[in-house]
C-alpha cells in the first residue's frame, strides 16, 4: 500500500510541475524547459523511460545541467521527504 501511495505522489507531483514547464514553453515568464526537466527528475525515481528522456535534454541543453544540478539536488531532497511523511 505505502508502495502504491508513493508511486501516485511522485506521478502526480512530476506531472504538475512537467505542465507547468509546458505552460512556461509559451509563457515569456517562466522558464519552460528547466521545469519539464525537473518534473523528469521526480518521475524518473520510478521510471526508466523518464530517465533516459531526462538524460537527453541534458545532453542537448548542458546549461540547465550546469544551473540545474543544485536545484534538482534540493527537489531530490524534498520529494524524499515528501514520501516520508507518508
Amino acid at each position: 500500500m505505502r508502495r502504491k501511495i508513493e508511486n501516485t505522489l511522485i506521478y502526480s507531483c512530476g506531472s504538475f510541475v512537467i505542465g507547468i514547464g509546458i505552460l512556461g514553453l509559451f509563457l515569456p515568464i517562466l522558464q519552460g524547459i528547466i521545469f519539464i526537466a525537473l518534473g523528469l527528475y521526480i518521475i524518473s525515481f520510478r521510471s526508466e523511460r523518464a530517465r533516459r528522456l531526462l538524460d537527453r535534454i541534458l545532453d542537448r541543453f548542458p546549461r540547465i545541467q550546469k544551473l540545474g544540478t543544485s536545484f534538482l539536488g534540493y527537489s531530490k531532497v524534498f520529494v524524499r521527504k515528501v514520501v516520508m511523511f507518508f
